[in-house]
Formats: C-alpha cells, structure tokens, sequence
C-alpha cells in the first residue's frame, strides 16, 4: 500500500505530522480522502497516526471568503502563496509515498 510509509517510520511520520501542523497554522487544513473503513493491514487500530494511514490521498485546502481582492492582482499573491506553503507536503509525499498511480483526469 502506498500510504502505508505514513506509519513505518517514526521521523519521517513525525515529520509529516509537523508539516501538517505548521499548514494548520496558516489555516491551511489538510483533510484525507476516500478513507478505508479499517487499519491498513499490518497496522493496529490504535496506531498514533491511524487519522492518516486510513486515508487513500490526502488534499490541502485553503478557503477565502467572497471578497473584492478575488478579482484583482492581489489573487495571485494569495493563490501563490498557498502553493509556496503547501510545497513542503508535496515534496513529502512525492519522497515517502510516491506520485500518485491514478491515470491524469481528463479535460471535461
């Protein structure tokens, strides 16, 4: 299982839940999706970091409210420096899980 090297390690999972919490800090939230309904198998219920293990991706996210700046220059500026914080986790997990094996979507 690809996420499975979540929990093998005790410094590199640490190291993603530090990266987790400082995006928190900058009310970036990252949340799981398309969870299993159980441990992976070989990992205990109890494991300290089942919240992420269960997860099949994980995805950050960061939401502004409806205001005037959305429609000017200054977008970019909040856009870029959401992908500027959230480029630590990517680096991450592209490390410690692996790309992902989904075939790209498509343009609809």
């Amino acid at each position: 299982m690809r996420g499975a090297s979540l929990g093998t390690s005790a410094g590199s999972s640490s190291s993603v839940t530090s990266l987790i919490s400082a995006l928190e800090e900058q009310e970036i939230g990252v949340h799981g999706h398309d969870q299993l309904k159980t441990a992976p198998r070989g990992y205990p219920a109890d494991h300290p970091r089942i919240h992420l293990l269960r997860n099949k991706g994980l995805i950050a996210w960061r939401e502004w409210p409806v205001e005037r700046w959305l429609t000017t220059p200054e977008a970019k500026r909040h856009l870029s420096g959401f992908l500027v914080a959230t480029r630590p986790l990517a680096a991450w997990l592209d490390a410690n899980v692996g790309p992902s094996q989904l075939e790209p979507a498509g343009r609809r």
